[in-house]
């Protein structure tokens, strides 16, 4: 072997080991391989860059915008009211209903926003319908993953390998063509859930997010011991500034939720900006040290009233979110955790493992871990749309008064995705350009302006994989994919086209298992064609084996932001994934062999 092909094997292997071990962000593991095939001349720096131009790259960056043109139209939460007022309380219905729902909408749209936007939905049906949510999130994000086998954009790898036929001189994969054998796997899935739902786990109410009554109940869940008091300024004595408030309470493990004076309520990142000496404080921690603090600031605590609870909580909102998989808090200490920029929005709880955190010094915060953040209603819906790549929104007390939703422009953006489908199809446009057409649309109806579609466009996935895309042609330069091939063809010697099926199918499966679905079939893909043309076979049943694999990340909670955004909402452990999973895993596949070549002849 070349110089090279050793740089591209090293690199390989760094990629491997610091993506399966989360020692860097993915996308900083991307950045890191570009830089190193550039700067070792693997590859020219143009070479090396050309994934941030590329199509795929393009097309993904778009059809996120389309995404969250369907969510702000509100599909995805119509689809929800019509389950939860139409089916009542069937079990078996209720769970292919979602099931069907959220996979559905999926292929046309992210994965991991359809659960984001679904899991809300799911805990209201649970709430409503008295079931337990672990019966119904667990299926939920399977459907949702499945949804990556329905639509030719409905998850990343299906672009990728598209993109890859076509390099090849192929015909790459038309919009539907491969959608009989997703809604062939979605309805066994299905039916499988169905079959097993009195098995499905059920999480303890107390670990379930999203189900609790009231602003005081949902406290109450994070608060371990800590207690909700008002602190008046005594009538003689005149407590500190704003500021001499705030600063006591840092190290005491107390927590101000907000003021009052003269009957108006501000929420706690308001404060800064009011005197509020004279003020009614409301505090949330343990009574000794709420105690010792009013003493040392002169104030007398009293019990919280309902009148006054209800007045200050029609005002300061609470609400639950979860820390979303490829959040930058991950990994971050959960004593200086705190929403972005000026949301408005204070951090007054965290729950990690499942557990109330009463003093999360020293603890580092993991995807799924749930915070207590209050501030005003208006602040709390503005940072979980602005920060939904952060923080999933998934339960508000009863005191929010949901705001109607405003369906008036969900026609338009259905008719905007009809555009885009029939552009696609047809062929008249490439279809990256078909997707540029639909944002410009969703743009021109407003149905989202343009800031909207840039926040909506999630960075870290994009510099992923336009960062990854080279190591495909790395390997191509470098030989390292012929030798592959050469190795598959040498142990497997005269092996069919359905055991190489078979091979290339499980291969992408377990690498997709600690690595992102897109690196598992930019990595994969190239030998799955190679070898296909080496046996002289057309390539494209093997690309369904590598695109259907890439989607079926089943048996554990971190394979995919799908199915760990549910781990705290359902109450779920690692093993249920793996019970559950792996069947479905086996199922997916039994159906890919038997119908891939139906649809795509060897």
């Amino acid at each position: 072997m070349t110089a090279d092909a050793w740089i591209v094997i090293a690199t390989l292997v760094f990629t491997i080991v610091a993506m399966a071990a989360n020692l860097f962000r993915y996308d900083v593991v991307a950045l890191i391989v570009v830089v190193i095939l550039s700067g070792t001349g693997v590859l020219s720096i143009g070479e090396a860059l050309q994934g941030f131009g590329s199509p795929v790259v393009i097309m993904v960056a778009g059809l996120l915008v389309v995404g969250e043109m369907l969510d702000r139209t509100g599909a995805a939460g119509l689809v929800g009211h019509m389950i939860m007022n139409k089916v009542g309380n069937r079990p078996g219905i209720l769970l292919a209903a979602i099931m069907a729902s959220a996979a559905i909408i999926g292929g046309f749209m992210s994965s991991t926003a359809i659960v984001a936007i679904f899991i809300p939905i799911v805990l209201q049906i649970s709430s409503r319908s008295g079931r337990n949510p672990g019966t119904l999130l667990l299926p939920m994000s399977y459907a949702a993953l499945i949804s990556g086998m329905l639509t030719l954009i409905s998850t990343p790898p299906n672009l990728v390998v598209h993109e890859e036929l076509m390099d090849r001189g192929y015909e790459g994969y038309s919009f539907f063509s491969f959608t009989p054998i997703g809604l062939a796997i979605l309805a066994a899935a299905i039916i499988y859930m169905v079959l097993i739902r009195r098995r499905l786990p059920e999480s303890a109410e107390e670990t379930a997010p999203g189900q609790n009554g009231s602003t005081k109940d949902l406290m109450e869940r994070y608060s371990e011991g800590r207690v909700l008091r008002v602190a008046a300024p005594r009538t003689d004595e005149v407590a500190g500034g704003p500021d001499t408030l705030r600063n006591s309470t840092s190290v005491s493990g107390i927590s101000i939720l907000g003021s009052r004076i003269s009957n108006r309520v501000t929420g706690a990142s308001g404060m800064k900006d009011t005197d509020v000496s004279d003020a009614e404080i409301l505090l949330l921690g343990p009574l000794d040290n709420l105690e010792d603090w009013a003493s040392e600031n002169h104030r007398d605590l009293s019990e919280v009233s309902e009148s006054v609870k209800n007045h200050y909580f029609k005002e300061i909102g609470a609400a639950e979110m979860i820390i979303h998989p490829e959040s930058r808090f991950v990994g971050k200490p959960a004593d200086d955790i705190s929403i972005p920029g000026d949301s408005g929005i204070d951090v007054i709880g965290v729950r990690h493992n499942h557990s109330a955190v009463h003093r999360p010094s020293g603890i580092r915060l993991a995807a799924g871990d749930t915070l207590l953040v209050t501030g005003p209603w208006r602040d709390i819906r503005k940072s979980s749309s602005e920060f939904n790549h952060e923080f999933v929104l998934v339960g508000l007390p009863e005191e929010h008064k949901s705001e109607v939703p405003e369906y008036r422009r969900l026609p338009i953006a259905l008719g905007i995705l009809g555009v885009m489908i029939v552009l696609s199809v047809t062929g008249v446009i490439p279809l990256a350009a078909a997707v540029i057409v639909a944002v410009l649309l969703a743009v021109f109806t407003r149905c989202l302006d343009m800031d909207q579609g840039y926040r909506a466009i999630h960075w870290k996935s994009i510099v992923l994989m336009a960062g990854m895309l080279p190591m495909a042609d790395a390997l191509e330069i470098t030989g390292l994919a012929d030798m592959a091939v050469d190795g598959l063809m040498g142990s497997l010697g005269n092996a069919s086209p359905s055991v190489m099926f078979t091979v290339l199918f499980f291969a992408t499966a377990s690498i997709s298992l600690f690595l992102s679905n897109t690196a598992s079939a930019v990595l994969i893909a190239p030998i799955g064609i190679a070898t296909a043309m080496r046996m002289g076979l057309a390539p494209h049943a093997f690309g369904i084996a590598i695109l259907i694999a890439a989607s079926a990340a089943f048996m554990t909670p971190v394979a995919s932001p799908v199915v760990t955004l549910v781990v705290e909402p359902g109450g779920y452990r690692f093993g249920h994934f793996m019970k559950f999973g792996t069947p479905l895993l086996f199922i997916v596949f039994g159906i890919t062999f038997l119908l891939t070549p139906l649809l795509f002849p060897y």
